[in-house]
């Protein structure tokens, strides 16, 4: 028999210091959760009341002159489509879409059956336009043609291009402008010989233009072949300066495109197989640079261990924070914010299998419940650092709602 003694430590004391400094921060964590529940069960629900009521006739006021507005737009939209469809002046084709709503009011269930078929027409030919399938031009034949298209918005820029290039390539009695789709523009510029290609990318507008209207037939139709022309007839000035456009239109890089189509930015190689001295660097960069790292084969038996430590963590978090739990006599619409909360955070950490979140809202979650006993004295001291991060969010949480109108509201 043993004449030692054993000795018997009682940590309550140190148990206790750290169970009223938790709870301390607790306190105020709880301060702000209920501020926030009255905001979201009452302040909130009154002032829409309030303002249900206040405002309701000038909400109705407001939808009337905003559905009045937008029946205008439609009818001013018809107009322009009209004109521009048929070539013909507005005030023209004001009176032809006027008629139309006279024989519409006054029409029979037929009459207004077809009538509603041509405003469907009408309405996708509008969207085409808006879409930027069809470049035509909204100028009337009565116009100056001569006039900068800068100063009356008149011509796009598809058709401005298309009299610059016909006056540095075309003859004078083209029929050019009376093509009217983007494709069969695109499809005669595409014929144009690389030395015609050239002397217009020599003017500065004209060159800037045919990078555009390509480049967005390109991506519209996955048709790059008049681009790659444009591309490689380029300067690398001129190649510099798109690209440096293209990255501030599009927040990417034109050498992302250009691996996308199969183009080469490189000057000296666009046309020529690569050198020797090119075929050894590659062998190189091959043997000794490109190689990826191979993945650390894992131990099937951690992999395995991980999921029966996530499982049985997740497990122990139902049980205390779902409702259908009925945790600590919590049911229903009356939990606590806190509890809400957690169990989203529980849900995202499970779905990316990060244990170690798990265990420390394992942790939060007791300490929310007072379940000092199922903690150790390391997890209790660690509690105050967890409970302040959680008092922080919900703090930064609380001063965003104080900014609403319906704050304080009850």
């Amino acid at each position: 028999m043993s004449k030692h003694a054993v000795l018997i430590i009682d940590n309550g004391p140190i148990r206790q210091r750290y169970f009223l400094e938790a709870q301390k921060v607790i306190l105020k964590i709880e301060k702000f959760e209920d501020k926030i529940r009255i905001f979201h069960a009452e302040d909130q629900k009154l002032f829409n009341q309030w303002q249900d009521l206040t405002f309701r006739e000038h909400r109705a006021k407001h939808a009337r002159a905003q559905s009045k507005y937008l029946e205008i737009a439609r009818f001013h939209n018809w107009i322009v489509a009209t004109a521009h469809k048929l070539g013909i002046e507005m005030p023209k084709a004001f009176i032809l879409m006027r008629e139309e709503q006279i024989r519409w009011n006054n029409g029979d269930e037929n009459t207004r059956r077809e009538i509603d078929g041509h405003r469907e027409q009408r309405e996708a030919y509008i969207r085409n336009q808006m879409n930027g399938r069809f470049n035509e031009s909204y100028e009337t034949d009565e116009q100056d043609e001569d006039v900068d298209s800068s100063a009356d918005g008149g011509l796009d820029g598809l058709d401005y291009f298309l009299d610059r290039i016909e006056e540095i390539v075309l003859d004078e009695d083209t029929e050019f402008e009376k093509l009217t789709s983007a494709s069969e523009r695109i499809e005669r510029m595409s014929d144009l010989a690389d030395e015609d290609l050239e002397r217009g990318l020599a003017d500065d507008e004209a060159s800037f233009l045919l990078f555009d209207v390509s480049l967005n037939w390109g991506q519209k139709h996955q048709d790059y072949t008049l681009f790659k022309r444009l591309w490689k007839l380029m300067s690398r000035d001129q190649r510099e300066y798109f690209g440096t456009v293209f990255a501030s239109v599009t927040d990417a890089s034109i050498e992302e495109l250009l691996l996308q189509i199969g183009l080469s930015d490189d000057f000296d190689d666009t046309d020529r197989g690569p050198s020797e001295e090119d075929e050894d660097e590659a062998a190189f960069n091959e043997e000794y640079v490109d190689q990826p790292e191979r993945p650390k084969k894992r131990d099937p038996g951690i992999d395995a261990a991980i999921d029966v430590r996530l499982k049985s963590v997740f497990r122990k978090l139902m049980r205390k924070l779902h409702p259908d739990m009925h945790a600590a006599g919590i049911e229903g619409e009356g939990q606590p914010i806190w509890v809400q909360r957690i169990w989203g955070l529980v849900q995202k950490a499970y779905t990316d299998r990060n244990v170690a979140s798990l265990e420390r809202l394992l942790k939060l979650t007791l300490i929310r419940m007072s379940a000092y006993d199922e903690l150790t004295i390391s997890e209790l001291s660690e509690a105050k650092h967890w409970l302040k991060q959680d008092f922080k969010s919900i703090e930064e949480e609380s001063a965003v709602l104080k900014n609403s109108w319906a704050w304080g509201f009850a």
